[in-house]
């Protein structure tokens, strides 16, 4: 029966009391994507800024990709950690921004944490997202096993 995945209520349930639960550890993190139309010349020195309630992480694309799928790295300095990538999302017209924050060093406000997303040429902000997280969690040993996840993810490619 390939192809098939046979649930039976009950199965495969954790109980901490019993040491039952599995091990698997969380990857806690807030993703920002943002689609951005220009042309490679004016993608290229264009400035990128990650926030988090206030606290940015700045930087400059130094160079763009050339096919879809060769994600390049943006280095951002500043006080939020991220991991920002920039993908061709139609070429020779529009790239893809992600921005990856870790946040297992941050205290959540599931109410009001903000994230921000900016791309600039010179003083003029080309494309830009600001949102409250919708954090979700996760139980990925299950509902009564430790290791809650958190995760969210704000904009759209």
């Amino acid at each position: 029966m390939a192809g098939w995945l046979l649930l039976i209520p009950g199965a495969g349930a954790c109980s901490s009391e019993n040491n039952d639960c599995t091990e698997l550890q969380c990857i806690n993190n807030v993703t920002l994507r943002l689609r951005v139309t220009l042309p490679a010349d004016q993608m290229t020195g264009t400035s990128l800024q990650v926030c988090r309630n206030g606290s940015c992480s700045e930087g400059k694309v130094d160079a763009v990709p050339t096919v879809r799928g060769e994600k390049r790295t943006v280095l951002l300095a500043g006080g939020v950690p991220n991991d920002t990538t920039l993908d061709v999302a139609e070429a020779g017209q529009s790239y893809s921004v992600e921005a990856i924050i870790p946040i297992d060093d941050f205290q959540v406000d599931k109410a009001n944490d903000k994230y921000e997303l900016r791309v600039r040429r010179g003083s003029t902000e080309v494309k830009g997202l600001s949102e409250r997280a919708n954090y979700q969690e996760t139980h990925p040993n299950g509902e009564n096993c430790p290791s809650v996840c958190t995760n969210a993810t704000i904009g759209t490619l």
